[in-house]
């Protein structure tokens, strides 16, 4: 009797390993699709970081990388390794979005040596980057006394600089405050002037730095900030002004303005000691008055930029005498 259940006890515990051995890796199945779990590509080995570069400015070394786009989603971050003449150390992990990093512990004259790795979401480390080395030098003051001047379809900025030998980058940006860390010119300017081309739909911000021209830069601070809003572009006053009356008309004409951003002209008139008021706004250099030519009357003339006039041109004493004339 007593084998008889025991043998029975024996295939109900068999029964039940085979049902837990079918039933185990269901469950793990089922939990792949949970997250932070492990999988087979989690465990891979992530891209590395390319085209490591690096230079000096003010009080840090800023280290810049690339990176795939879309292969954040693949790495927990970056971790910064950093040589100063001995073996590497890690001085930083950052964020997968971030493209650069600002050293700010270093001394002048001394070498250092940098490499970045990609970590997985594992903690499995990439291959190095490139590696990069540079001794940071002293810094020139930055140009002082900055200049704007609209010129034509052009923006011209200049400065006065109290370094010698100096090389300067120009940065630009449509966000007060924040700017790119490359410059817009492609090599560093050795002349202490810089043409760019004239926005007039909306403000933009500009900073100077000069540098001694290394190929790490040793780049000083900014300049102060310099706006170019085109709400303040004030046009030159038009000029060649000219007139030509007859029976039923006063005909006005004057010359083309040199600033291709001017978006038209507005004409006011008065007769006598009145005030004058605005008759008309024209977007060619040219008008013409239909009030009976045989009164006399002054004109003013003003050009339009995107939001201000120009000084006005006055045109006086026109009335039809059976000739053209010009203002007097």
């Amino acid at each position: 009797m007593w084998r008889f259940y025991s043998s029975l006890s024996v295939k109900k515990v068999s029964t039940h390993l085979l049902l837990l051995s079918m039933f185990v890796p269901l469950l793990i199945i089922s939990s792949c699709g949970k997250k932070n779990v492990p999988t087979l590509k989690s465990l891979d080995s992530p891209l590395p970081p390319t085209l490591l570069s690096a230079f000096h400015r003010e009080d840090g070394i800023i280290v810049k990388w690339e990176f795939p786009e879309g292969g954040e989603a693949s790495i927990s971050g970056f971790v910064i390794m950093k040589s100063a003449g001995s073996a590497y150390e890690k001085v930083a992990f950052i964020s997968p979005d971030m493209r650069n990093y600002a050293d700010r512990s270093f001394s002048l004259g001394t070498r250092y040596a940098y490499k970045i790795l990609s970590q997985g979401i594992a903690g499995i480390l990439s291959t190095d980057s490139n590696i990069l080395a540079l001794s940071p030098s002293s810094v020139p003051s930055p140009p002082r006394k900055v200049f704007l001047k609209i010129k034509g379809a052009s923006l011209v900025l200049s400065w006065t600089d109290e370094n010698h030998n100096v090389l300067y980058n120009i940065y630009r940006s449509y966000d007060k405050g924040r700017y790119s860390l490359s410059p817009i010119n492609e090599k560093p300017l050795s002349e202490s002037i810089f043409t760019d081309l004239l926005d007039t739909k909306r403000p933009v911000y500009y900073t100077i730095r000069s540098l001694r021209g290394s190929d790490h830069r040793d780049e000083s601070a900014p300049s102060d900030e310099i706006i170019a809003d085109p709400g303040e572009f004030v046009p030159s006053p038009v000029s060649g002004v000219y007139y030509f009356t007859t029976r039923e008309r006063i005909y006005l004409s004057w010359k083309e303005p040199d600033e291709p951003w001017v978006r038209g002209f507005r004409i006011y008139r008065k007769h006598g000691d009145g005030d004058y008021t605005l008759i008309g706004e024209t977007q060619i250099p040219s008008f013409i008055d239909s009030e009976n030519p045989h009164i006399k009357r002054d004109y003013l003339i003003t050009s339009v930029g995107p939001s201000r006039e120009s000084p006005a041109t006055e045109m006086r004493g026109v009335v039809f005498l059976g000739d053209k004339g010009v203002s007097e």
